[in-house]
């Protein structure tokens, strides 16, 4: 009877952990099949399709913002004026959602201010969360893990002289 009874007692102190530990590994697997599926959508739709290059001076925009790399900052569209010739329109549509984990589809639109044109335009995949709750900051993963808003400023517009 003592061993059965300290059997029953060993189950019910290791069935905690076994759960914690089970899980854990569900979360860790989960996160990377929806990582997998991520680089997939990436593969298939992500990337920058550019419609049109301009070339601008710095003395024809003289309120327009630049990096210390000569790259222009643009606004999103929420924060544009009249004085800003191009202008961002960001977009996020929800692909998935499972407790804490999200995957989203992110589209940036680079557009002229004066004709509402649409100059180039990138799309990205990201997953956020899915991480098991240990209150770090969640995980993340983005097609190439680069800023697609950059890398779209970089391929349209060169700046020419002063």
């Amino acid at each position: 009877m003592k061993n059965n009874t300290s059997k029953i007692v060993k189950c019910i102190f290791m069935a905690p952990v076994v759960l914690v530990l089970l899980a854990f590994i569900f979360c860790e697997v989960n996160k990377a099949y929806w990582d997998y599926r991520v680089d997939e959508m990436c593969a298939k739709d992500g990337g920058i399709t550019i419609y049109e290059k301009v070339v601008i001076s710095k003395s024809d925009y003289p309120n327009m913002k630049f990096i210390s790399t000569g790259i222009p900052v643009l606004p999103f569209e929420e924060r544009v004026n009249q004085d800003d010739p191009f202008f961002y329109r960001f977009s996020s549509n929800r692909i998935y959602k499972f407790i804490n984990l999200h995957v989203n589809r992110y589209e940036h639109l680079t557009m002229r201010n004066s004709d509402k044109k649409i100059l180039a335009k990138g799309i990205t995949y990201g997953r956020w969360g899915g991480d098991f709750p240990l209150g770090f900051e969640s995980s993340r993963h983005h097609c190439n893990g680069q800023d697609e808003r950059m890398r779209i400023s970089e391929s349209i517009i060169t700046v020419k002289g002063e």
